[in-house]
């Protein structure tokens, strides 16, 4: 399930002054208690005054990174689905994100994504995201920082 956190944090400018800074990170977790957790984990370390402002859960289906580009695009794509019982259309609609250089390279790289999909789909909206980073899950295992131990392996 993926949660998008809203943190703040004041970053020390080339003046010498402190100046507030508000981010958007997107983070894979189980729940909302992880998810702040992580984003302390990964983004907070070291930060002055480092805040966690919100965790909400996101509605993002999918998220595809690319490594030639750190700028995030939210892609909404329309399709629609029968239901077999009831016999009648749906219309779904899926929010993807994706990393590109720009617009046009936002929706040729969904294009790509989306080219065996079964049923036909209509792209309503591409548009930059606020987010600045997505981290994707990770089990209590791999999160263990170099040179500590999981307490499970830790002796009473």
């Amino acid at each position: 399930m993926w949660f998008l956190c809203k943190v703040s944090y004041y970053r020390q400018q080339e003046d010498g002054t402190y100046k507030k800074q508000v981010e958007n990170y997107l983070l894979d977790a189980i729940n909302f208690s992880e998810a702040e957790s992580r984003v302390f984990e990964e983004v907070g370390g070291g930060l002055e005054n480092f805040t966690v402002m919100s965790v909400t859960k996101s509605n993002i289906h999918e998220v595809f990174r690319y490594t030639d580009s750190e700028i995030w695009y939210k892609c909404k794509v329309q399709y629609t689905s029968v239901d077999e019982s009831k016999g009648k259309e749906k219309q779904i609609t899926e929010t993807i994100i994706l990393t590109a250089v720009d617009l046009r390279q936002a929706n040729d790289r969904l294009t790509e994504k989306l080219r065996g999909m079964q049923v036909p789909y209509e792209l309503i909206e591409i548009s930059k995201s606020p987010i600045l980073e997505v981290f994707p899950f990770k089990s209590a295992e791999e999160r263990v920082r170099p040179g500590l131990k999981p307490l499970s392996e830790t002796e009473a």
